[in-house]
């Protein structure tokens, strides 16, 4: 006997396109993320590298955020569960307002 879960086919599809955002958030994220620690550890001047990231990082929240509606609405469709998809639609929408927030001078 085999003590695998069985899910039913419909509701691996939203679970998909959720952890497809989620994914893609992070890796829009990361390029960031590592150069802010350069700029903390190693090289102050290494702040300027963000001109290149930052761009990179909204664009891939945005697509994150588009794959997450994918996945919300499927989910919806199907009734099964979205979970994924909503925190792709958070950690998107996070990314590009902290990002925004940046350039419009909330933080200074």
């Amino acid at each position: 006997m085999s003590s695998r879960t069985v899910t039913r086919p419909g509701s691996v599809v939203p679970r998909r396109w959720g952890i497809a955002a989620v994914v893609t958030a992070v890796v829009g994220l990361l390029p960031s993320l590592f150069i802010l620690l350069l700029a903390v550890t190693v090289s102050p001047d290494a702040p300027w590298f963000l001109f290149f990231t930052l761009p990179i990082a909204v664009l891939l929240a945005t697509f994150a955020v588009i794959f997450a509606v994918v996945g919300l609405i499927l989910g919806i469709r199907r009734r099964t569960g979205f979970v994924w998809p909503v925190i792709g639609i958070v950690l998107g929408l996070a990314i590009c307002v902290a990002i925004l927030g940046l350039f419009a001078g909330w933080y200074s």
